[in-house]
């Protein structure tokens, strides 16, 4: 198996090479130490199962080159390393089809534990972005309707999250639903 790691930063690549090297000692590191040597590898080495990158790498225009960097990886599973802890972030890595994140807090055993999760085929995105707190629902007499009905909890829920600016995919990534549901609840509340 061969890994593309990327970062700018030496002990950052040592750290992950090591950790991934615990895992597997088998497994071929290729390093880039930036995003236009992380597309390169992407493009010259055919047979790597996995990108681990810092997401920092991606740089300010962030969204544009997380598309070039999915396009040059041709079905390579994209992992991210991060000190972000913006979930809505992680969820947009997620649904743009990256196979993990990884917070670069962790210490070396919880690290570990993950990128073995991911290198055995499993998605891995830290439990407080799965489970994250969640506000207790308004009682639906706040959601009273013109016609004296009330929205159901799940209508209620839906248009939380849409007050906080989500899309519908993110929406139904959040609540485990398909965006066909997120849907249908829209147009009830309409």
């Amino acid at each position: 198996m061969k890994i593309i790691i990327s970062h700018d930063e030496s002990p950052f690549i040592k750290r992950v090479s090591r950790l991934v090297k615990k895992v597997d000692k088998n497994i071929e590191v290729v390093i880039a130490d930036s995003f236009s040597a992380l597309i390169t590898a992407c493009n010259k080495e055919k047979d790597v199962s996995f990108i681990i990158s810092d997401f920092a790498i991606l740089g300010k225009e962030w969204r544009k080159n997380l598309k070039r960097l999915i396009t040059a990886s041709q079905g390579k599973r994209l992992v991210f390393v991060s000190s972000v802890d913006d979930r809505e972030i992680v969820n947009y890595l997620m649904l743009s089809g990256c196979y993990g994140f990884i917070p670069s807090d962790y210490d070396d055993e919880t690290f570990s534990i993950a990128l073995s999760l991911i290198i055995r085929g499993h998605e891995y995105v830290p439990p407080i972005f799965l489970h994250g707190r969640r506000q207790k629902m308004s009682s639906p007499i706040d959601y009273r309707l013109p016609d004296g009905k009330f929205l159901t909890p799940r209508q209620v829920e839906v248009l939380e999250l849409l007050g906080e600016g989500m899309s519908n995919k993110q929406i139904a990534f959040k609540m485990d639903v398909s965006e066909a549901t997120v849907k249908l609840h829209i147009n009830a509340i309409l």
